[in-house]
């Protein structure tokens, strides 16, 4: 998903659960932020492997303070060859929660195929692990909501970003796998087709029927724009082999329904895409998640067709206008040149028509007389990175410390990060992300599973003293000893230095 969903989409979401139109701005300002937290924003200006990080040092007892980092800007420049899948603890927790396991009590269809046990590691809507993200929220925004409620509202924008990742990056897996993520036969041999021509039916998008056509990759046309929706590439090179690089950005496209054959596949599912039923899916759930949240109740997937298409004709009016968002006409001038072009064109024009339709029916329906757009948003993001550059180095004061969104947003992304980090440590997901044999050199986790939000904003009396872990970590440090001892208070150089 791009910035049209993870930002409009998540505050009309919000604003239907019910928050106002200020903390439904939050929420989504949290949520697309996971995409812009990189390296670029927490380390200063140098070869990675040999600058500091932007860190502070707090007044009361020397405390460092080291920022997580929730996306990639250059996978080239972010580790070597040989250790780009060590970036495994950025994806998989915040873009590719992996959730290929059966369970009982939710929805997810658990995929089968050649590559065995690392197929656990697949991205799965309606999975065990999505559900107790959510449920995660709805704790935590609970206890958070009245010590500060920004933070809270942030640590739920940062889960609703993963949860909606889990549909739109299904069937793909957060670390550099050729085996999981490349599509049968590659692009080269089998080039594949698509449409954006169909028609609704309720919940059900029905693709025209003799509609498909070619996909224009870059090696087939002429003239390939800047960054080009089906930008790709065939080499399995490790950066090109995490996520849905392969794919370009097709997966992120709401609009179009394309033909995807993965290596793993065994030919007994259909792993063909039809984006627009899983964007609105993705939507309606994400809307009962926030009223979840906003409840205190616990949250569970719709179990059944039956349940979904009650829960869609409740609010059947609201979601027509999120579905003409989500698959626009064919008169729309922008989706008529995608059909035309074979998707080759500029990524930025269409995710710019995308947010624009998405802005419309903010305004239309959603919150009259509240500016939500993306240079609103972009102000803020460039904020948040001008307070790292400003305040990272120096000492200061708690109150001020706690008082930055950044170090709000950052500490409830490393909380996140702490619930996630159990689950993929443990024997269902065969491949870790990371090993305690060989911590990262680029992005060392040890950093990120203190629990700063207990220690700088619960009261005194209702937290421990000195460095606060939460239940799933102390668990892990029991049984880890490389883990024991990288959460023990640690030297200030050790964190200047990667």
């Amino acid at each position: 998903m791009d910035r049209d969903f993870h930002f409009f989409g998540t505050f009309t979401a919000a604003a239907q659960a019910g928050f106002s139109g200020a903390e439904a701005l939050t929420i989504a300002t949290a949520a697309q932020f996971v995409d812009d937290c990189t390296e670029s924003v927490t380390h200063k200006p140098a070869p990675l492997h040999r600058c500091p990080r932007q860190v502070w040092v707090l007044s009361r007892g020397g405390y460092v303070f080291t920022p997580i980092i929730t996306a990639v800007e250059d996978i080239s420049a972010w580790a070597g060859a040989f250790e780009s899948d060590e970036t495994r603890q950025i994806w998989m927790p915040f873009h590719y929660l992996p959730g290929n396991t059966p369970s009982n009590l939710d929805p997810v269809t658990v995929r089968r195929g050649r590559a065995g046990e690392s197929l656990d590691c697949l991205c799965r809507p309606g999975s065990e692990a999505a559900r107790e993200l959510v449920n995660f929220a709805v704790a935590r925004y609970g206890e958070l909501a009245a010590v500060d409620r920004r933070l809270a509202l942030m640590l739920v924008g940062i889960c609703m970003h993963v949860f909606a990742d889990t549909y739109a990056h299904q069937d793909f897996a957060g670390c550099a796998s050729s085996e999981l993520n490349a599509p049968s036969q590659g692009i080269w041999r089998n080039t594949g087709s698509f449409t954006n021509k169909g028609r609704w039916k309720g919940r059900r998008w029905i693709p025209r029927g003799k509609s498909y056509r070619e996909i224009a990759w870059p090696w087939r046309v002429e003239q390939v724009p800047d960054s080009p929706l089906t930008a790709y590439s065939d080499a399995p090179t490790d950066a090109t082999r995490l996520g849905h690089c392969h794919m370009g950005h097709l997966p992120d496209i709401s609009s179009i329904a394309y033909e995807f054959y993965p290596c793993w596949a065994d030919g007994l599912a259909d792993t063909n895409r039809n984006n627009p039923e899983i964007f609105l899916a993705c939507f309606m759930e994400m809307v009962r998640a926030l009223r979840a949240v906003r409840s205190g109740d616990r949250f569970a997937f719709l179990a059944s067709e039956g349940e979904a298409d009650e829960a869609y004709d409740r609010d059947a009016s609201f979601f027509n206008g999120v579905k003409k968002v989500i698959s626009p006409s064919d008169h729309d001038p922008c989706d008529r040149d995608l059909y035309g072009t074979g998707m080759n064109m500029a990524a930025d024009i269409w995710f710019r028509a995308s947010e624009e339709r998405w802005k419309r029916l903010v305004a239309d329906t959603v919150a009259p007389g509240i500016r939500v757009d993306m240079a609103v948003y972009d102000a803020t993001r460039d904020a948040w990175a001008d307070q790292v550059k400003s305040a990272g180095g120096r000492e200061m004061a708690v109150r001020e410390f706690t008082e930055l969104p950044f170090v709000k947003w950052n500490c409830a992304a490393k909380a996140v990060f702490a619930h996630l980090f159990q689950r993929l440590q443990t024997p269902g997901n065969r491949m870790k992300v990371l090993p305690f044999d060989k911590l990262s050199a680029c992005m060392p986790s040890q950093f990120h599973l203190l629990d700063e939000i207990a220690e700088f904003w619960v009261p005194k009396g209702k937290r421990g003293g000195g460095y606060y872990y939460s239940d799933q970590v102390a668990r892990l440090k029991v049984r880890n000893r490389a883990l024991q001892r990288a959460t023990t208070p640690f030297e200030i150089e050790t964190l200047f230095f990667c």
